[in-house]
């Protein structure tokens, strides 16, 4: 809980200033130019896990063992991690092609905001590892006002449009890495001259054999998340880009939320993977995850075009229809998030490229099928549908690693009617707020009761004096 309040200090911090921008985005920048940044973003997306090796994942995990130094687990991520930066300049030309709509007129601003942006990554997971959570929270706030500022001052001011976006990724991303580096006093883990090269070959051969199945991992993840930008592009343009990739602003709200609640959890459950009530944890967090989600999600399907006529500028505005399905999809791809944190806890990380391919590969697939018959909508029904299988094969997997009791009525009711809500508001079906308040009363409702128990046990305990 302490992880997660103070996780929750700088996600909620950081996306607040992100929600803050959503206007400027839309009001200043076209279609187009907004659809080119998130082009972009997806793009630096595809390239960290391909370039980092995901070593980052690995630097956490053997610190957190405690079984080898922390310094020469962290020198050898760094090692890794400035190769990869490296590396990403032969794939700059590439930026050239049409799928990418344009990003190769800022090929120098994005190399530059990449690299510092695969460093923060990577020093704020050594900070993690390190329990310098207060300094995660301290960082990520200053740097996303910073990062907000620069925006408004760029883009509103300047007007200097795509290349002030960029500018200002750097400036935030810029002010992180100094931070984590030198006050954060990272700097003093990181050893120059490493000795006893067999034990470092050691080392870094268990780093890599832990971390290099996230790798394909990741991409596969990335297809099923986030090619659908470049079939939106080649099939029906950019500007339809910048239309999706606003619409995903009101997802992102969850996201955040999640996110948060990630990281927390990540820790807890390596720390008790193991330990002999290791299930039944997993499965009263998982129950307690999946009831807010529900009801959140079921909420925020009910405020779309609410928080569209907030976020959204001019012709922006019509993509709240969007944002159901893509909810429904963010909840599907949150519950697989928890899942893979089994395989992770449990070192067996090859697991979560096999259950991840399924969903790459239909994704990938349904987009392109879908595109032309139901345009953006079946790029959203794509990606949720990925979303869903992949969440239920990495259920079924995961029974041979642990078995977590799991309120099977529930879920299903709870997903059968966030579906059918998600649905018929996208599709504008009659009557459709009225469908939408019912389920959201009903979900609201069996949450209450899949809770009940739990949530008496937890105000019982808090009574408890203390001994």
């Amino acid at each position: 809980m302490t992880n997660i309040g103070l996780f929750g200090l700088s996600t909620v911090s950081t996306k607040l200033i992100t929600f803050i921008l959503i206007p400027l985005y839309t009001g200043y920048l076209s279609k187009a130019e907004f659809g080119m940044t998130d082009l972009g973003i997806a793009t630096s997306s595809l390239l960290l896990p391909m370039m980092t090796l995901c070593i980052g994942d690995a630097t956490m995990r053997f610190v957190l063992a405690g079984k080898d130094k922390p310094q020469e687990c962290i020198s050898i991520g760094l090692l890794v991690t400035l190769g990869g930066c490296l590396a990403s300049a032969a794939a700059l030309p590439l930026l050239n092609l049409g799928i990418f709509g344009g990003l190769g007129e800022y090929k120098a601003e994005f190399f530059v905001m990449f690299v510092l942006n695969v460093l923060t990554e990577y020093l704020s997971q050594v900070a993690r590892a390190l329990n310098k959570i207060k300094l995660i929270a301290g960082i990520s706030i200053i740097s996303s006002t910073i990062m907000g500022g620069a925006a408004a001052v760029f883009i509103a001011v300047l007007d200097w449009g795509v290349q002030g976006y960029w500018g200002s990724l750097i400036i935030g991303y810029g002010f992180s890495v100094f931070c984590y580096l030198f006050p954060g006093k990272i700097y003093l883990q990181i050893q120059l001259h490493l000795r006893d090269s067999g034990q470092l070959f050691i080392i870094s051969k268990k780093m890599l054999r832990y971390c290099l199945p996230l790798v394909p991992d990741a991409l596969l993840w990335w297809m099923s998340t986030s090619i659908n930008r470049f079939f939106i592009t080649g099939m029906l343009g950019v500007a339809a880009t910048g239309l999706f990739a606003a619409a995903g602003k009101i997802p992102n709200i969850l996201a955040a939320a999640y996110g948060l609640f990630s990281r927390a959890w990540q820790l807890s459950a390596y720390q008790e993977y193991g330990s002999k009530e290791a299930a039944h944890f997993f499965g009263t967090v998982f129950k307690s995850l999946n009831a807010v989600l529900t009801v959140c999600i079921s909420a925020l399907i009910i405020l779309s075009p609410m928080l569209a006529s907030i976020l959204f500028q001019r012709q922006f505005y019509s993509a709240w229809t969007l944002a159901p399905l893509l909810l429904v999809a963010v909840y599907f791809s949150q519950l697989s998030s928890f899942y893979s944190t089994v395989y992770a806890a449990s070192m067996r990380t090859s697991l979560i490229m096999k259950t991840t391919v399924v969903g790459a590969i239909l994704c990938a697939g349904l987009t392109w099928l879908l595109i032309p018959k139901l345009g953006l909508q079946g790029a959203s029904l794509a990606l949720t549908v990925s979303n869903a299988t992949v969440f239920g094969v990495r259920v079924i997997m995961a029974r041979t690693i642990m078995k977590i009791p799991i309120d099977s009525f529930f879920f299903t009711i709870g997903a059968l009617l966030l579906s059918i809500q998600a649905v018929s508001a996208s599709f504008q079906v009659r009557g459709n707020t009225y469908l939408s308040l019912c389920i959201f009363f009903i979900i609201a409702v069996l949450a209450f009761i899949a809770l009940r128990s739990d949530m008496k046990i937890l105000l019982q305990r808090i009574r408890l004096p203390k001994k």
